[in-house]
């Protein structure tokens, strides 16, 4: 396809978005001819689309037109090259500068939809430079209030909204642009609510030492490596520094949250909340901090079967050794969960009975 012809894609595309409202439902027909010309769009290389609308990246960044473009080009390269390896120097700093001049719009809680502002923080990340983390922390910053905005009006029972949560989107920006420094912005995130769930599956894996993926079959539990642990064998699967670094902010929230609990008259929030950052403490922190963890799992709830069982396991393969009555009570939890399930499902042809084997 030549630029030109890009650009006229790119255009209609722009077009048709400006008149749809969103949800989806709403205009479903009309959602659905924007997906296959945004389709067709993503098949355009990005050298040649970029292009085409180059006289585009010159001017001030229009809120539609940025929103196709953020969620169009790709800004990893898991499936298709990404936009850095697709484009000349030349053309990224164009774009670059393009969208540079976007975070002065994704800086206003209003200024951009929340999945746009999210796409140009991984978009510029992918294109940017280093000194490009302070742009994108003012974006996660602008997306914080938007966020605790939209929280406080579905409470209030308005869900119009965008209450969706982009903290994955963002933290892989933050580690992209510039991972020398992405642990600072790391450890700030810990002490907000909406990246607390991002975190607790995503932290392990920061501090973890990059030796390639894991291969199948290889998260069971390692009864050997149970047992150097408890011989007091040294875990040096983690970057020390970053390990203890994020483990100490996570104690410093959950101390904080612990305040905050006990001065609620309704617990149950808090309660959920003090176990994803239990769970979380358990992967990076187990044998310092394996009696918080342990009492942070008896908080009670419900469907928090998989994080108690988590946090044991994670106990367990640090050499912590536990009684039968702490490793029950985070069973039983798992149990139930699978037997209420049972029960709503009672009348399908498939009713699920199936219990993690990580309990036995």
């Amino acid at each position: 396809m030549s630029p030109a012809l890009a650009a006229r894609v790119f255009a209609r595309a722009c077009e048709i978005r400006a008149e749809l409202t969103p949800p989806p439902g709403h205009d479903h027909a009309k959602w659905n001819f924007f997906r296959q010309v945004e389709d067709l769009l993503r098949a355009i290389s990005p050298a040649t689309l970029l292009e085409g609308i180059s006289g585009k990246l010159d001017g001030e960044p229009d809120p539609i037109e940025l929103d196709v473009l953020t969620d169009t080009l790709p800004s990893s390269n898991l499936t298709r090259p990404d936009v850095r390896s697709s484009v000349s120097d030349e053309m990224r700093l164009k774009l670059r500068g393009y969208l540079k001049r976007a975070v002065k719009l994704g800086a206003d809680p209003g200024g951009l939809r929340a999945s746009t502002r999210a796409h140009l923080a991984q978009l510029l990340a992918n294109v940017g430079e280093q000194e490009d983390l302070e742009d994108t922390c003012r974006l996660i910053d602008a997306d914080a209030v938007r966020f605790e905005k939209a929280h406080a009006a579905r409470v209030k029972g308005d869900h119009s909204q965008d209450s969706v949560g982009y903290g994955f989107l963002y933290l892989e920006a933050v580690t992209a642009v510039d991972p020398a420094e992405a642990d600072d912005v790391v450890v700030d995130l810990i002490h907000s609510q909406q990246y607390e769930h991002v975190l607790s599956q995503r932290l392990p894996l920061l501090a973890r030492k990059n030796e390639g993926p894991k291969g199948f079959g290889t998260n069971r539990m390692d009864s050997k490596k149970i047992w150097k642990a408890r011989a007091g064998e040294p875990d040096d699967s983690f970057v020390e520094e970053r390990r203890s670094r994020f483990a100490d902010a996570i104690l410093e929230q959950i101390e904080r949250l612990k305040v905050e609990r006990e001065a609620a008259t309704d617990k149950r929030a808090f309660d959920h909340r003090l176990k994803i950052l239990g769970g979380t403490l358990a992967a990076l922190d187990a044998r310092r901090s394996a009696k918080l963890i342990l009492e942070l799992m008896e908080l009670p709830g419900r469907w928090d079967g998989g994080t108690r069982i988590g946090a044991l396991e994670n106990l367990l393969l640090s050499g912590v050794s536990l009684h039968l009555e702490e490793v029950l009570t985070a069973s039983i939890a798992q149990f139930e969960s699978t037997i209420f399930r049972s029960l709503l499902d009672r009348e399908s042809d498939s009713p699920t009975w199936e219990v993690p084997s990580s309990c036995l």
